[in-house]
């Protein structure tokens, strides 16, 4: 899916008499792993969790919609398989548009190369770096850029005697990035969120009540238009349903009902929910005040408000435009400070994993290079049934283990060793993402506990 793609329900058949579904918009999660025309909305397929794709509509593109959903109660028991996997390479930028001109075509091509992966790093930046640290940040040189690209290729191309426009897809190489990142003390994040859901609360004038599921929802709107293509957080606007009214009240998300808004988070198969507040105060009637609250199934969480947005715009929508754009702005920001990894921190497991088979073996350790800060994988030893394997990874272990699990994977500890396995199989008195009991490390295993069967495994 290229970035700038939108998921959409389609809306309910009208003898159901109620309003159609509000789009979901889940932007950036795939980043280029599937083409953007319409005609791929019957056979998509998104990693790591299995979900059907209910309709699909492209930006520029016309729309592809599946068959509207049946009766009204199929609609309001059945449950949403929504497209929420994580994206898988934060180190990817997709459609990078390029429009150069120059003397020839030959220049302008050369050029318009050049500059996208210019374009392209700069992207890359504003998705993994903080805004403070990014401001204050040396810039690399031109060719310190196009050194970091790993590949790239090249769609679209159009051109003229003087003009060149394409579209560019750039894969830097993360050791490189990192490296530099490193050198000029420059602290940034690789991990993606689970996908929350926006939960968005109205309140026009200080006198009124907060409205939810309101229709119209221009606030609902304004956020779906401000979701970032680049971004760590990936964020759906929900249905706003019969299902939705069902699961979830105002005064449930006013006092933060956490077991509530769990619910409704699963019903998307998401993380967990971002209630955005937007309300008028006496203080700046002229404008929308931003209260946000993020709540996550794994017990995170934060609450922050902004400064009043919007005053002096034309017109209440270009008011809350203002808002949605300095609220998703904040939701990013907010992620990325809190995963940082601080320039030179790095490290190395000794990690414990249960195999049936060499295939087995295979496939974990391809799992878990995909995993972002991991930058290698070597496998220390191997039985029929268990292998031991040193992870070199960026960041802290902590950091690591939240990598892990977003990616569906468990460390933990078992007699005082690492362990990776699946995340529904959690460590035995060790609840899934917490800490190894007591105040040391887990050890390094002798290697005579494995009993080394070495290339003798059986391979089924």
């Amino acid at each position: 899916m290229s970035a700038g793609t939108i998921l959409k329900a389609p809306p309910l058949a009208s003898a159901t008499g109620a309003r159609g579904f509000r789009a979901v918009a889940l932007v950036g999660l795939m980043l280029g792993t599937a083409p953007a025309s319409p005609g791929w909305a019957q056979s998509i397929s998104v990693e790591p969790i299995d979900a059907e794709v209910i309709g699909v509509e492209t930006i520029g593109a016309g729309a592809s919609r599946a068959d509207p959903i049946g009766d009204l109660i199929s609609a309001v028991s059945a449950p949403v398989q929504a497209p929420i996997a994580v994206a898988a390479d934060p180190f990817r930028i997709a459609d990078v548009a390029v429009d150069v001109t120059a003397a020839n075509a030959v220049n302008a091509r050369e050029r318009g190369l050049v500059q996208g992966r210019l374009d392209a790093f700069d992207r890359l930046l504003d998705r993994i770096v903080p805004q403070e640290s990014r401001a204050a940040m040396p810039l690399p040189s031109q060719s310190q850029i196009i050194d970091m690209v790993q590949e790239f290729s090249v769609a679209n191309e159009r051109s003229s005697a003087v003009r060149y426009l394409a579209d560019l897809n750039v894969k830097f190489n993360p050791i490189a990035v990192r490296s530099y990142l490193g050198g000029a003390q420059v602290p940034f994040t690789e991990l993606y969120s689970r996908p929350m859901v926006m939960v968005t609360v109205l309140q026009q004038d200080p006198f009124s009540l907060p409205l939810l599921w309101s229709d119209p929802d221009p606030w609902a709107n304004a956020i779906a238009r401000q979701l970032p293509r680049d971004g760590l957080v990936p964020m759906l606007v929900p249905y706003a349903d019969l299902t939705d009214f069902a699961l979830l009240n105002i005064d449930q998300v006013l006092s933060s009902d956490f077991d509530a808004l769990m619910r409704f988070a699963n019903r998307y198969q998401a993380g967990g929910v971002i209630i955005a507040l937007a309300a008028r105060t006496i203080e700046s009637p002229d404008a929308f005040q931003v209260t946000l609250k993020e709540l996550r199934s794994a017990g995170s969480s934060f609450e922050t408000t902004l400064p009043p947005a919007g005053s002096g715009a034309a017109t209440i929508q270009d008011a809350l435009d203002a808002a949605a754009a300095a609220a998703v702005i904040q939701i990013e920001e907010n992620w990325k400070r809190r995963n940082m990894i601080q320039a030179g921190i790095a490290g190395e497991i000794v990690a414990m994993a249960n195999v049936a088979s060499l295939p087995d073996w295979v496939k974990l350790k391809s799992q878990i290079e995909q995993v972002p800060l991991v930058s290698r994988v070597d496998l220390q030893a191997m039985t029929r049934t268990r292998v031991q394997m040193a992870i070199s990874h960026a960041g802290t272990v902590d950091q690591l283990r939240s990598a892990l699990a977003l990616q569906s994977m468990d460390l933990g500890t078992v007699d005082g060793l690492w362990t990776i396995g699946p995340a529904r199989a959690a460590v035995i008195g060790l609840a899934p993402g917490t800490a190894p009991r007591g105040p040391d490390a887990p050890r390094v295993p002798d290697m005579s506990e494995m009993s080394l069967q070495s290339t003798q495994m059986d391979p089924q």
